[in-house]
């Protein structure tokens, strides 16, 4: 059945590749290695016929994933940086305005 479905899945990226891309860069990104590699291997067979769209993805994909952790460590500093002012220099002023930025 896996394969079957991998085919149909193929067979569609060739007619309607962008309704794919989305739901197989999320999947090449899983931990799960089935799901991994099924979605690396149709990105293998839409590169055939679509190389730029799925170049474009990719990099769009990169980007998001970068710019999220970007913003997840800005926030961890920032906390760092009020729980400094709070217990340390005893600054609650301090500690609400870099909590506010």
């Amino acid at each position: 059945i896996q394969d079957l479905i991998l085919q149909l899945l193929i067979h569609i990226s060739k007619h309607h590749p962008q309704s794919l891309i989305y739901p197989l860069t999320v999947a090449s990104k899983s931990k799960s290695n089935i799901r991994k590699n099924a979605a690396i291997r149709i990105f293998q067979e839409m590169k055939q016929h679509s190389p730029l769209l799925v170049e474009q993805a990719s990099l769009i994909a990169d980007e998001l994933n970068r710019a999220a952790i970007l913003m997840k460590e800005q926030w961890a500093e920032g906390i760092e940086e009020a729980c400094k002012m709070f217990f340390v220099d005893k600054n609650i002023d301090g500690m609400i305005r870099v909590l506010q930025q």
